[in-house]
């Protein structure tokens, strides 16, 4: 019962690796090169099939801008898996566009949510 609960910890500090990476924009690649690792590596971590020592992951989340405690929140299951993904996204293009244009989208969602 007790492997059985540390595999699932794994599992979630590796999507917790993999959301914090997409959310950074960072791709597993790079992140392998900054922690002098290979790729393969960052996938056996985000897939928890490795499981990732302390001081990596204080590496890691230096790398990623994350607290150490972030990879160890527990899941929210009453959201998509893909949540963070698709609202990283969407914040990512707010910030590329002009000062007029987020006007115009704030007001927009506005009236569209009340």
């Amino acid at each position: 019962m007790v492997k059985k609960d540390l595999k699932g910890i794994d599992c979630n500090v590796g999507r917790k690796i993999r959301e914090a990476r997409e959310t950074r924009g960072i791709s597993q690649s790079k992140l392998a090169e900054e922690l002098e690792l290979s790729f393969q590596q960052i996938q056996k971590y985000e897939k928890g099939k490795n499981r990732v020592s302390a001081s990596r992951l204080y590496q890691i989340a230096k790398i990623l801008n994350q607290t150490v405690s972030y990879f160890y929140e527990e899941p929210n299951h009453h959201w998509p898996e893909n949540r963070g993904r698709d609202f990283h996204k969407w914040l990512n293009l707010y910030e590329k566009t002009s000062p007029s244009l987020r006007n115009v989208l704030y007001k927009t969602l506005s009236k569209e949510i009340s």
